[in-house]
């Protein structure tokens, strides 16, 4: 499982893209690190723990540390959104279902933050 925080707008917002990653990383170092090819945009990991309930407490702190950024972004016109991968070794081979649950106050939080959930089953 890997959890991440995508921020994307036109490329020619690169320079504001490139100072917004730099707020974040003067927040907490290395969380930027860099924009994608296309330079209209790019990802922070949040967790890549096997454990989905570390995913959902990685997600509470990083929404409260980035609440202001992520506000600024979409002031920008940007889209954020909150991406979680499943990979094939995420799911049990004995035929389990997989289930991630999703708190009343992890939905709020991110409503509050007009953020997109994305699930991206491999």
């Amino acid at each position: 499982m890997y959890t991440v925080l995508r921020i994307t707008t036109d490329a020619a917002r690169r320079e504001a893209l490139l100072q917004l990653g730099e707020q974040m990383n003067q927040k907490r170092a290395g969380v930027f690190s860099g924009l994608r090819r296309a330079g209209d945009g790019f990802s922070c990991e949040v967790s890549s723990s096997p454990s989905w309930d570390a995913h959902v407490q990685s997600l509470h702190g990083f929404l409260r540390d980035f609440a202001e950024t992520i506000a600024h972004a979409q002031q920008m016109g940007a889209a954020v959104t909150v991406d979680v991968a499943i990979e094939p070794e995420d799911r049990s081979a004995s035929g389990t279902p997989f289930v991630l649950g999703v708190s009343p106050s992890l939905l709020t939080e991110m409503s509050a933050l007009g953020l997109r959930w994305e699930l991206s089953v491999y």
